[in-house]
């Protein structure tokens, strides 16, 4: 059995952060997460709630983090989140179906963030 030391989760959390772009999208599906998922279930492409580029911050040694705020102009029933490397397409990196769903309307923030333990 191998392990992986401390400092391969801290080179891991370095690449991550060093990648070329990331891009946080939201959506309204409800399929179940999967380790063959390859897109969000029904992603948000219009009205505010497209895929946005975001930066990762490191703030300790093996904790990768991706915040974003969308403001809408139309309302939706947010259910997933998901992490991608593409403005469209693209590797899905990370999937989350939240356990309960936020509804916003037009003029609503929404701030999300994706947290990763390397």
């Amino acid at each position: 059995m191998a392990i992986i030391p401390t400092t391969g989760h801290v080179g891991v959390a370095a690449a991550v952060v060093r990648a070329a772009s990331w891009y946080l999208a939201i959506g309204t599906g409800s399929g179940a997460e999967a380790a063959g998922n390859t897109t969000l279930t029904t992603e948000i492409t219009t009205d505010g709630g497209a895929r946005a580029a975001v930066t990762p911050t490191n703030s300790s040694s093996n904790v990768v983090t991706w915040t974003y705020q969308w403001t809408f102009s139309s309302g939706f029933t947010v259910t997933e989140i998901g992490l991608l490397d593409a403005a469209s397409s693209g590797a899905l990196a990370i999937r989350h179906l939240y356990s309960s769903s936020k509804a916003v309307i037009s003029g609503d923030k929404l701030t999300c963030t994706l947290t990763m333990t390397c």
